[in-house]
């Protein structure tokens, strides 16, 4: 108990750090990746117009950061992801609606350490279009941000605030505002869009646990999101929940403030401590099934775009 208070009183001078790193060449590594990506890929991105489809490389990217290092990678991605929501919308010049993409194939940070402030542009952009729906059989737009925090982490519940609140005493900012100026992102009930937590009923269609062979659990990981292409991925559009494999269960939440389109792909996630137990618990098994089927269930959706892009190529 003793460690996590001497781990409290470090957290300003750790930020400090984090925000310098930010700055620094970490900027050129996540660029010199985005551009290897976008080169080598055979994804439909706005930035390569003309892709080769039969001579293209496969390559997947999957981004993770956690607590200071979610606000070095959220620092260092957010533009990249305001462009992909962004310009991806229809406006007066272009009134086809293209699918949002953000860097890589999904970008996941687990219990970040960074004000709520700091996403509120990227919510306000997310929040003000539309996104592809299964009207007209079409695939619906699934996530490219998943920001999951976990009910039982100190770290940026109380520590994170407490460091912050001396910092802002002279800054005019009222409400909504100034919590968002205190408050992490995943605390701020403003942004919140789900809650994940361990249902050992909820497990109905795939009928997997942790007991289960793993190769028996990506297999029926594999048909869940089968099933679920065959429905367009209507179900992650949540009004209620969403039942995965491995007894896990992602609920809707209503507090987010802003507006929220179909498919929004911003998801702001709370965890219960069966999935993340405090602020090192990102490498919980449950955690990690949870962010396998969704970014396995990404990829086949891309493989599916690429397919019928083959297919209707001359």
């Amino acid at each position: 108990m003793l460690g996590r208070y001497i781990e409290g009183t470090s957290i300003w001078d750790r930020k400090l750090a984090a925000e310098t790193v930010a700055l620094g060449s970490v900027q050129e590594f996540f660029a010199r990746m985005h551009t290897f990506y976008v080169e080598h890929e055979c994804h439909d991105h706005s930035e390569r117009k003309n892709v080769d489809l039969t001579n293209c490389a496969d390559v997947r990217m999957l981004t993770v950061g956690h607590s200071f290092g979610g606000l070095i990678t959220y620092r260092a991605l957010a533009p990249r992801m305001m462009s992909g929501i962004v310009e991806t919308q229809p406006d007066d010049f272009d009134s086809h609606l293209r699918y949002a993409y953000g860097f890589g194939d999904l970008t996941v940070l687990i219990n970040p350490a960074f004000e709520a402030t700091r996403f509120e542009p990227l919510a306000e952009a997310a929040s003000s279009r539309s996104y592809f729906t299964t009207e007209g059989g079409n695939n619906a737009q699934l996530p490219l941000l998943i920001i999951a925090t976990s009910k039982t982490d100190w770290a940026t519940h109380y520590a994170f605030p407490a460091f912050r609140w001396p910092t802002t005493r002279f800054e005019r900012s009222h409400g909504a505002e100034r919590r968002a100026n205190i408050t992490t992102v995943g605390w701020d009930p403003r942004y919140r869009t789900h809650s994940l937590q361990l249902m050992p009923t909820a497990d109905e269609l795939c009928h997997t646990s942790n007991d289960t062979p793993l190769a028996e659990r990506l297999l029926a990981e594999a048909e869940w999101s089968k099933a679920e292409e065959t429905r367009h991925f209507a179900s992650f559009e949540l009004r209620t929940s969403l039942d995965l494999c491995d007894s896990l269960r992602l609920s809707y939440e209503n507090t987010w403030a802003l507006k929220r389109p179909p498919y929004m792909p911003l998801w702001v996630i709370q965890a219960d401590k069966t999935v993340i137990n405090g602020h090192n618990g990102l490498l919980n098994i449950h955690f990690v099934d949870f962010v396998r089927q969704v970014y396995y269930t990404i990829l086949r959706e891309e493989d599916q775009k690429l397919k019928s892009r083959i297919q209707s190529a001359p």
